[in-house]
């Protein structure tokens, strides 16, 4: 038994060598690359993102990637870690830095606002504003390129336009929405995004029309009138 013991040990080890190096380097592409290297070993990824002292999730964090932390919390790191010696949370790193996207990252993620750290502060009062979701909704900033991007399914773009506070709930000029198009032309990745910055799925181009959530049953619709359409040719 002591040898798988090692194993595990060591492999820990190398995953947590390379996400340091990665978050140390802002590097997203790297720790994304990491993480999907070291999947198949759930419990020693848990360890690492999970540790108490210097924890990885709250260097990202003051960093402001809130695409490295998306993918954190994709692997289950906990959003309420705190520090073991300061008793921050990655919330408290994020909002001291005035990282508003990151520090929407976690509130989406349910991250507790109201925890305090060693000196009994919250990471609301850190900031000095009343909460960083009402501090986004008033910045973002409508996006025609949004619009264009998710269309085109080009997930990278946009994540990079949502974390420039662009609105995800951004329209062209004859009123095209961006969450309407990537529906209507299946980019399940960039709804996704458009999704997690809490684009508006009832939102309507105009009085009567349809919605985000009509169009998506519609698109479910079609797909499985398709699917029986195929098991009929075939039979």
């Amino acid at each position: 038994m002591l040898f798988p013991k090692e194993s595990s040990g060591h492999r820990a080890f190398e995953i947590k060598r390379q996400l340091v190096s990665d978050v140390s380097a802002d590097d997203e592409l790297g720790c994304r690359n990491t993480l999907e290297w070291a999947k198949k070993d759930v419990e020693s990824v848990l360890r690492v993102l999970n540790e108490n002292v210097d924890p990885l999730l709250h260097k990202a964090a003051a960093q402001g990637n809130s695409g490295m932390l998306q993918l954190s919390i994709e692997n289950r790191a906990n959003v309420n870690l705190q520090e073991r010696t300061t008793e921050r949370t990655a919330l408290h790193e994020a909002m001291d830095q005035g990282h508003a996207c990151a520090s929407w990252a976690f509130i989406s993620a349910e991250a507790r606002q109201d925890l305090p750290d060693a000196k009994g502060q919250t990471a609301l009062v850190r900031l000095e504003f009343r909460s960083a979701k009402e501090n986004f909704q008033h910045s973002v900033e409508n996006s025609s390129e949004l619009v264009t991007v998710a269309f085109d399914g080009n997930e990278e773009r946009v994540v990079e336009l949502l974390c420039g506070w662009m609105n995800p709930n951004s329209k062209t000029e004859d009123d095209k929405i961006a969450l309407h198009m990537a529906l209507a032309q299946g980019q399940t990745s960039a709804v996704r995004q458009l999704l997690i910055f809490k684009a508006d799925i009832l939102l309507k181009q105009e009085v009567g029309a349809k919605n985000a959530l009509d169009i998506g049953i519609e698109l479910a619709m079609r797909i499985q009138l398709g699917n029986r359409s195929n098991c009929t040719s075939a039979l």
